[in-house]
């Protein structure tokens, strides 16, 4: 014999909303982590790029100061430029103080 209201006897209709809340909530969790996911990695990205354009900016002050260094012991724009692969128009920028 079937017992109607036994606790855990649920009807079709009951279940099928019980499933439908769940797939509602497993949607709306898998949406959330893949915008964390999303966020992580643009993140990630942002960071790399920006070392590498800190490491970039940094080489090229580097340079700078040695092209300086070599201006200031007598040699010409061009060897400067030579030695350390600046383009002249660069040496001549810092001659006329451009980069200071």
């Amino acid at each position: 014999m079937l017992v109607k209201n036994h606790p855990d006897m649920i009807t079709p209709a009951e279940r099928l909303l019980e499933l439908n809340r769940n797939r509602h909530a497993r949607m709306v969790i898998e949406a959330r982590d893949k915008e964390l996911r999303d966020n992580a990695s643009q993140l990630s990205w942002a960071t790399k790029e920006g070392r590498a354009e800190g490491r970039a900016e940094g080489r090229l002050e580097g340079l700078i100061e040695v092209a300086k260094n070599l201006l200031r012991s007598g040699m010409s724009a061009e060897e400067t430029a030579r030695l350390t692969g600046l383009a002249v128009g660069q040496v001549q920028d810092i001659i006329d103080g451009g980069s200071q």
